[in-house]
């Protein structure tokens, strides 16, 4: 395979993406198609474009916008808080900050500690929790969807890789049908 050489037993990825429990490596030529062929799909704008309603219309209703994930998805969050605060006029707070983060597992477990943010922060049936997960299957992510259901919180999950338990535990879904990670990202 020309995208990927060993090294002391090691792969060394060679200008491509590494495909989700596979040790294959996809080209960037083949990465590129495959981001093209998704983002272009009647079903992905669709549910693009009604993930925009939806902000415009907490925009328009004074919604606040909570959001969540865990490593790479918790940068998402953070940066979209950033953007959709300064540049959209949305109330949006993240759940990132190392010592919060590091005290709620403490105090809570690591698997509640979403949930106590939620109740700490007095989220209610007017804001708009999304959360970020590339499995869609984090015990922190579903239980903070689970709570978001029973106190009837308005939830969207970004997820992919495969079928995965956020999709039926949120109000709306974004799903990434896709098997890397880095695809699977860039559409979040």
């Amino acid at each position: 395979d020309v995208y990927k050489r060993q090294i002391n037993g090691h792969y060394i990825p060679q200008c491509g993406m590494a495909i989700r429990g596979s040790k294959r490596m996809i080209s960037l030529r083949e990465y590129f198609r495959d981001l093209t062929d998704l983002i272009t799909e009647v079903e992905t704008i669709t549910k693009l474009e009604e993930f925009g309603e939806l902000l415009i219309s907490a925009r328009k209703d004074g919604r606040r916008l909570l959001l969540f994930g865990n490593g790479a998805a918790a940068s998402i969050c953070s940066h979209a808080a950033l953007d959709f605060t300064k540049q959209g006029g949305l109330e949006s707070l993240c759940f990132h900050d190392p010592a919060l983060i590091t005290a709620f597992a403490n105090d809570f477990s690591y698997e509640e500690a979403l949930v106590e943010f939620l109740k700490i922060n007095r989220a209610n049936k007017d804001d708009l929790v999304i959360t970020i997960s590339s499995s869609g299957n984090s015990p922190n992510i579903l239980n903070a969807l689970k709570y978001c259901k029973k106190m009837k919180i308005k939830t969207l999950s970004l997820s992919g890789l495969k079928k995965n338990k956020s999709i039926d535990n949120s109000n709306y879904s974004i799903y990434v049908p896709m098997r890397t990670y880095g695809i699977v990202e860039c559409v979040h």
